[in-house]
C-alpha cells in the first residue's frame, strides 16, 4: 500500500499564514521559488503582512507597522490599520470627523498614547469604536486621566513621572508590568508605593536617581538597575517580599536607609564606590546568604545586615565603624573576619550569632555594650594588648572560656 504523501505537503493557505511571520520581501521570494503552486503566494494577500508593500499588488488593506510605513501609503484602499502608537487626540479627531462625514478613509487604530489632554470620557469614547485598542503609553505626570481607570495597564510605557510627588496606583489584583520610557532621569517619591500587583519594571538607561519610597511593598521579583544611576533612596525597595534578585550598577555611590529591608534577596554584589551600608539596608533579609562588600566601604551602619542568613562575612579593609546591632540575630553567622582598619564596634553588634571565635584588631578603641551577647557558641576571643576600653561586657551571656592577647 502506497503512503499518501500529500498530507505532508504545505498548502498555499498554510504558507500564507506562515507569511505573517516573515520579515522581508526575500522571504516571500524564496518560498515562491520552492514549487509552482507557491508562485501566486503574494497575489493571494489582500493586506501587507510586512512593511514593504512592493510585492503585494492586490492589497485592499494596508497595515502601518512603523512610522516610516506612513510615508509609503497607498491611496484609495478600503482600509488602513495603524499598529504604531498614536496619540489619543489624533484618534478622537478622526472618529469625530468620521461621524460627521468629514473623513472618508476607513482607519483602525491598535495602540494609543494618553497625555494631559485626555480625560476618562475620551477613553470611553475611543473604546466604543475600537473595543480592543491597547493603551501603550501614559503621561503619568501630566495626564488628566486617573491611571486606575484604564482598562489594562499591563506592559504600559510610562512617558513621564513626577518628582517628589505621590503618584499612587490603586490596589489592583491583576498583575502588571511597566516600561519607563527613555529620557526619564528620576523616579519620584512614593511613585509605585504599595503596588502589590506590579511584578516587573524596565528602567531606562537615562535614569540617574531612584527616590525615597519609590517601590516599597510591590510585587517585583527581580530588578536590574541600569548604569548611570548614582543614588537609590530610603526604603526604595523595602518590604518587596517577592524580590529575590537585584543587580546594582557600577555607577552607584549612595544607598539610602532600609533600601532592601524585608526582601527575599539571596545574594548581592555591592559595587565599588559605595562607602556606607546604611541603617537597616538589609535588615530582615532572611534569605540573604551571600554579600560581596567593596574595598571602598568605610562604615556598616546600625542594623545594616541584621536578621540575615549570612554564614560568613569578610569585612574589607578600610572599614572603620560597625554600628549597633549590625549583625543582630544573624543566627547562622559562624565566621567573621574583621579588618585592621576597624576602630569601633557598636552595641549588640553580634547579638545572638553563632560565631565561635573572633579576633579584635589592634586599632579598635570601642567595643559596645552587649557586643557579643547571647553568642552561645563563642568560646574564644583574641584581643590586642593595647586595647584601651571596657571589656566587661564581653563575658555577658556568652560561653567565653579563653581570652587571648597579642
Amino acid at each position: 500500500m502506497t503512503e499518501d504523501k500529500s498530507k505532508y505537503e504545505l498548502t498555499l493557505d498554510f504558507v500564507m499564514i506562515l507569511g505573517k511571520y516573515f520579515e522581508e520581501n526575500k522571504d516571500f521570494i524564496n518560498v515562491m521559488k520552492v514549487c509552482k503552486k507557491y508562485e501566486e503566494l503574494v497575489e493571494m494577500y489582500h493586506f501587507n503582512p510586512i512593511s514593504n508593500i512592493s510585492l503585494f499588488e492586490n492589497i485592499q488593506t494596508q497595515h502601518f507597522y512603523n512610522q516610516e510605513d506612513i510615508n509609503n501609503k497607498k491611496n484609495g484602499l478600503y482600509k488602513y490599520i495603524y499598529w504604531i502608537v498614536t496619540n489619543a487626540d489624533e484618534v478622537i479627531n478622526y472618529l469625530k470627523n468620521k461621524i460627521n462625514n468629514i473623513e472618508n478613509e476607513n482607519k483602525e487604530y491598535k495602540n494609543i498614547s494618553i497625555d494631559k489632554n485626555i480625560q476618562e470620557k475620551d477613553i470611553v469614547f475611543i473604546k466604543k469604536y475600537y473595543p480592543n485598542i491597547n493603551i501603550k503609553e501614559f503621561d503619568f505626570k501630566n495626564s488628566n486621566c486617573d491611571i486606575n481607570t484604564l482598562p489594562d495597564i499591563n506592559n504600559l510605557i510610562i512617558k513621564n513621572l513626577p518628582n517628589d510627588t505621590a503618584c499612587l496606583i490603586g490596589n489592583t489584583t491583576n498583575k502588571f508590568s511597566f516600561v519607563i520610557k527613555e529620557g526619564i532621569t528620576s523616579i519620584g517619591k512614593y511613585c509605585f508605593f504599595n503596588c502589590t500587583a506590579l511584578t516587573n519594571i524596565e528602567l531606562p538607561t537615562t535614569l540617574i536617581e531612584i527616590n525615597d519610597c519609590s517601590f516599597p511593598n510591590t510585587g517585583l521579583t527581580t530588578i536590574i538597575i541600569p548604569e548611570g544611576i548614582t543614588r537609590i533612596g530610603t526604603s526604595a525597595f523595602s518590604n518587596c517580599k517577592q524580590l529575590t534578585n537585584i543587580i546594582l550598577p557600577s555607577s552607584l555611590i549612595e544607598l539610602g536607609n532600609y533600601v532592601f529591608r524585608n526582601t527575599k534577596i539571596t545574594k548581592i554584589n555591592i559595587p565599588e564606590g559605595i562607602t556606607k551600608i546604611t541603617h537597616g539596608c538589609f535588615d530582615n533579609c532572611y534569605e540573604l546568604t551571600n554579600i560581596e562588600l567593596p574595598s571602598s566601604l568605610i562604615e556598616l551602619d546600625n542594623f545594616a545586615l541584621s536578621c540575615t542568613k549570612l554564614k560568613t562575612i569578610i569585612i574589607p579593609n578600610n572599614v572603620k565603624y560597625i554600628g549597633d546591632r549590625c549583625f543582630y540575630d544573624c543566627y547562622y553567622l559562624t565566621n567573621v573576619t574583621l579588618p585592621s582598619s576597624l576602630i569601633e564596634l557598636g552595641d549588640d553588634t553580634f547579638y545572638n550569632t553563632s560565631i565561635t571565635t573572633i579576633t579584635i584588631p589592634e586599632n579598635v578603641t570601642k567595643i559596645g555594650c552587649g557586643c557579643f551577647e547571647n553568642c552561645d557558641e563563642l568560646t574564644s576571643i583574641t584581643l590586642p594588648s593595647s586595647l584601651n576600653c571596657d571589656i566587661y561586657d564581653l563575658y555577658f551571656k556568652t560561653n567565653i572560656k579563653k581570652i587571648n592577647t597579642y
